[in-house]
């Protein structure tokens, strides 16, 4: 944990001395992974989950920017298994990396921007019938991959010194290490971001 502060210590001094933008997001997430169980996919229901964190925009011209951030993202699943409601939020720390490209109409800027996604899992647990039942992270098939990683795409507005957007994430690694099942995130967030840079 000690040296995971530090990494996040390090990472927010390097964006804050490098970008010409750093700003603090929060916003929430909608996330409905996809889940397979021997071969049989099963219908899952958005779990909503907080997402919040610090971004930081580098411009590379007057249209084009690289942005990312350190956030802390909730993601998982929501499924009615049996008549019983199950919900697996699993934590992660998350970094994007997204080319975007800006259009200026003067007043406000639209964005749209892509990009993959690295992801470290910090926790995990399921929730049913009032019991709740930690997950562990690891490689034995009672547990789950504790790393993640994935494409993300999305849009928004910009106002001055202020970003609203939306993002889909789609999750590209199984979670789940028993070959009976299986689990990718997929995740749609909608985001405020406050810059503190010109």
């Amino acid at each position: 944990m000690k040296k995971l502060l530090v990494l996040l210590f390090l990472a927010t001094g390097v964006m804050s001395v490098h970008a010409q933008k750093i700003g603090l997001k929060a916003g929430l997430n909608f996330a409905n992974a996809v889940y397979e169980e021997s071969q049989t996919s099963l219908s899952t229901d958005a779990l909503v989950g907080p997402q919040f964190g610090i971004v930081a925009d580098f411009p590379i011209d007057s249209e084009w920017a690289f942005n990312t951030g350190i956030l802390y993202s909730q993601k998982g699943l929501k499924m009615d298994f049996i008549g019983v409601e199950v919900k697996v939020p699993v934590q992660y720390l998350e970094v994007p990396l997204n080319l975007a490209y800006k259009h200026d109409l003067e007043s406000l800027k639209l964005f749209v921007q892509a990009g993959p996604y690295l992801a470290l899992g910090l926790s995990a647990k399921a929730k049913s019938g009032g019991e709740e039942e930690k997950i562990e992270f690891g490689s034995d098939d009672d547990q789950i991959k504790g790393y993640d990683a994935g494409l993300n795409i999305g849009a928004g507005v910009e106002i001055e010194k202020l970003q609203l957007g939306v993002n889909y994430g789609l999750g590209l690694l199984d979670l789940e290490n028993d070959n009976d099942a299986k689990m990718k995130n997929s995740v749609f967030s909608i985001t405020l971001a406050f810059f503190f840079g010109n």
